[in-house]
């Protein structure tokens, strides 16, 4: 995608970066109010941002911006705190239509075309590259990909053990099929980085990352 390249040319890229947790709850929290999962103290599920803790989208807001969300929840929900500085907050289940990367962008485009005038801050929350891979058939076929999205879900759960019972071909349909999946999360992205005003300060980061290799699928 020319948007792509062009963020990629006139970008900054950070090759040092280290996530502060291995799963999206607790990992944002820290990224929201800039404090580690112990000092904020959302370490698990049961946990709630304290009412005390600032978070970055209340501190753009004090300042005069327009702020909105638009997230698939997973571990996004607002009750956690997330939406805590948010004038609005969207809220779309992952794994369905509504929650895939071509309806986050499609809102995303329409939110910024009416609110473009104003600064803003606009976070949003793409989930397309965690299992089930499942892109559509132009972008599966692209990469030759063979195993369906329920394919793939197994064959993750399967290897979350240090135990490795992957053939050479299943190994390498999973990652054709993770390919695709980022692909079409890439195409969705130069759309939106199309739509953004040319002032627009764009950051693109991931809360953790999923890697294969000889111990199993793991996170971090």
């Amino acid at each position: 995608s020319p948007n792509l390249d062009k963020l990629a040319r006139s970008g900054w890229l950070f090759t040092n970066c280290r996530a502060q947790a291995p799963w999206t709850l607790p990992s944002h929290m820290s990224l929201f109010t800039s404090m580690l999962p112990s000092h904020n103290r959302v370490e698990d599920l049961n946990e709630v941002l304290p009412a005390d803790v600032t978070t970055l989208p209340q501190i753009l807001k004090q300042a005069g911006y327009v702020t909105a969300a638009i997230v698939n929840n997973g571990q996004m929900k607002q009750h956690w705190g997330f939406g805590r500085g948010f004038d609005t907050w969207q809220e779309f289940e992952v794994d369905t239509p509504e929650g895939n990367c071509e309806s986050i962008t499609k809102h995303a485009i329409q939110w910024i075309e009416a609110n473009e005038e104003s600064p803003f801050l606009l976070f949003l929350h793409y989930f397309d590259v965690h299992e089930p891979y499942s892109a559509p058939k132009p972008y599966r076929d692209a990469f030759g990909v063979t195993m369906s999205g329920a394919q793939t879900r197994e064959i993750m759960w399967r290897n979350r053990t240090p135990k490795i019972d992957l053939s050479a071909v299943e190994k390498k349909s999973v990652i054709d099929a993770y390919d695709a999946e980022i692909a079409w999360l890439d195409h969705e992205l130069g759309k939106l980085f199309h739509a953004a005003p040319e002032n627009t300060i764009l950051v693109v980061f991931s809360d953790h990352g999923e890697a294969f290799d000889e111990n199993g699928w793991t996170l971090h």
